[in-house]
């Protein structure tokens, strides 16, 4: 994710990067926004997986006059296009809270810098500022798939099976599930799973990569003093340089305070700096690492600002399994192979925008805790590599086994949030700072348990021995286990992290 914004009260504007996203420099024409986008590693693709990456575009914007607060923006679909491309498209969502912009015909390859056209729903006249913000994702097509490979359905992996047969369970539709049916008592029992519980047979789209650091901060950036408070571990008005955690906390996961707020009026300004000194926001950063150390209450409000919701573990087997038969023991990329990724391997310092591996073995990953934290998101996808050599699943999507935890809502008995629907988050948080989707999310406070919500596909910090098995695609020990399910919404957890989704 990047912003560019558009200062009216004061001078200047920046263009920020994530992953290679781009959008340029923002002019204001009456109601309209006028800018540009490019990013890289595009496709669409009509057999296979038969689908396509995009952008999840969404505005906030700022009374310079009033108390400068960030307030979500809604678009309109009239008068909002592209100009002068006929390679993208861009739709404004039903909900009018963004508008998905992706290829119109089959092609890969980065897209150049193109130049699209937003109205907004509403623009009163005064002195604003603007931040546009995008997210790539990936389109999942409606299919059907498989939960549960064969092989890890018992009671020490906790996998989906059909019934308790030790057969991997079909899903054909979004109907309702029955209690128990994707394995016996003790094993992978479920809860009765409703039929507005998303289950990964319809269509949606998902980040294509974790949350980044540089993500983080940009969040961070648009919330006021209060809601800075909720949203880490130190007082806003810390001095600069401060650690959002703890002066312990540092390293790959470094994001810290760059100017400090003044009491609850004016909030601080967060910026990547995993180097650790007086330099900010370098190319050596972490900006595109992932993000960790995130609690539920973090996730929800990330999530719920930017009209995104999470994925139900349903989703997250479906995304990396595709229509494919059941590989015994695969990983996210397909097969059973996984080969460390070492520090020797990479073309610059661990943090770096733009680091490379050298290395092209199957199943790279990161985990064992070699790197000392997370990497950068797709960071294995070069040009001349596949599917099990960038480590992708099936749809396209990186990191789906190893760098950071996978926060998910679970289905197991007495451990699930059973009202928990396809509900999207709406652009606008609680004045406190946390999700106020309401009770179709787990409780979105920093006061109580996430019951429902629980973690896949491994990280940077599991063990090589437990690698070979909290990091394949049917493993639920860590949402199956309700000591790990029921993560406290104040609880802060090295190499946890995650994504969000949409439909």
């Amino acid at each position: 994710m990047l912003f560019i914004s558009m200062f009216f009260c004061f001078l200047g504007t920046k263009t920020m990067y994530s992953n290679n996203l781009n959008i340029g420099a923002i002019t204001k024409d009456l109601d309209s926004l006028k800018f540009t986008i490019a990013w890289d590693n595009s496709w669409r693709v009509s057999t296979g997986p038969s689908n396509y990456d995009a952008v999840w575009l969404f505005v906030k914007w700022q009374d310079c006059n009033n108390n400068r607060e960030w307030y979500h923006a809604q678009l309109e679909a009239v008068g909002t296009y592209v100009k002068g491309s006929a390679v993208l498209e861009i739709n404004v969502s039903a909900d009018k809270n963004g508008a998905f912009v992706n290829r119109v015909g089959d092609g890969q390859g980065n897209i150049a810098a193109t130049n699209l056209v937003v109205r907004l729903s509403a623009a009163a006249v005064g002195t604003y500022n603007y931040r546009v913000l995008g997210v790539e994702m990936v389109y999942i097509p409606q299919a059907s798939f498989y939960l549960g490979d064969g092989t890890l359905s018992n009671a020490t992996y906790f996998g989906f099976e059909d019934g308790s047969s030790d057969v991997p369970k079909q899903i054909t539709s979004e109907a309702a599930i029955s209690a128990n049916s994707l394995g016996p008592v003790g094993d992978a029992n479920n809860a009765a799973i409703a039929a507005a519980f998303p289950k990964g047979y319809n269509a949606f789209y998902i980040m294509k990569y974790e949350i980044t650091i540089e993500q983080w901060c940009n969040f961070l950036n648009c919330l006021t003093y209060d809601q800075q408070v909720t949203r880490t571990n130190v007082s806003p008005n810390s001095a600069a340089g401060q650690n959002i955690y703890s002066a312990a906390v540092a390293g790959y996961w470094g994001v810290d305070i760059e100017t400090p707020g003044t009491n609850n009026m004016i909030p601080a300004v967060y910026k990547p700096n995993c180097v650790d000194d007086a330099n900010y926001d370098n190319f050596n950063d972490c900006h595109t690492s992932a993000m960790q150390y995130l609690c539920w209450a973090d996730m929800a409000a990330f999530l719920d600002w930017s009209c995104l919701r999470p994925m139900t573990e349903l989703e997250y087997e479906k995304v990396c399994r595709g229509t494919l038969p059941v590989v015994p023991g695969e990983f996210a990329w397909g097969d059973v192979n996984i080969n460390l990724l070492t520090v020797a391997s990479l073309n610059a310092t661990q943090g770096t925008t733009g680091m490379l591996s050298d290395l092209s073995s199957l199943g790279l990953s990161n985990y064992n805790s070699v790197l000392g934290g997370p990497y950068r998101v797709g960071m294995l996808a070069k040009a001349t590599t596949v599917r099990n050599t960038a480590g992708t699943t099936y749809y396209g999507i990186a990191d789906m086994s190893g760098n950071v935890w996978e926060m998910c809502m679970g289905v197991s008995a007495g451990q699930t949030h059973a009202t928990f629907t396809n509900q999207l988050g709406d652009g606008v948080l609680a004045t406190n700072g946390s999700a106020n989707v309401g009770a179709t999310w787990p409780d979105q406070s920093n006061t109580t348990t996430a019951l429902g919500v629980g973690l896949r596909g491994g990280s940077w910090n599991v063990a090589t021995a437990a690698a070979t098995y909290r990091m394949k695609v049917s493993d639920r020990v860590n949402i199956r286990n309700g000591s790990v399910l029921n993560i406290a919404t104040t609880s802060r957890i090295v190499s946890i992290g995650g994504r969000g989704v949409r439909q």
